[in-house]
């Protein structure tokens, strides 16, 4: 049985996505973009209504560090090979 201080802490990890745009500053157009991309894990418990866990996307965010020489690296790759033809 779910006790009420389980259901508290998963209603306060749940977001919306007016939520998580004022959180992150981005904007609602961008959010469902990243939705449609499949680039942000999400909820849709009835059909309607989206959700987010505040801390997957978080952890998401945490996860997706870009070195500083990686744009670098993938330009001049792709110069090369287009050299390559």
């Amino acid at each position: 049985m779910v006790s009420c201080s389980m259901l508290e802490e998963l209603k306060q990890d749940l977001i919306t996505v007016s939520d998580l745009s004022t959180i992150f500053d981005l904007k609602v157009g961008y959010i469902y973009k990243m939705i449609h991309q499949k680039k942000i894990i999400y909820y849709k418990p009835f059909g309607k209504k989206v959700y987010f866990r505040l801390s997957e996307v978080v952890e998401n965010l945490q996860n997706s560090k870009v070195d500083k020489d990686h744009s670098h690296q993938t330009i001049k790759d792709a110069a090369d090979a287009y050299m390559m033809k």
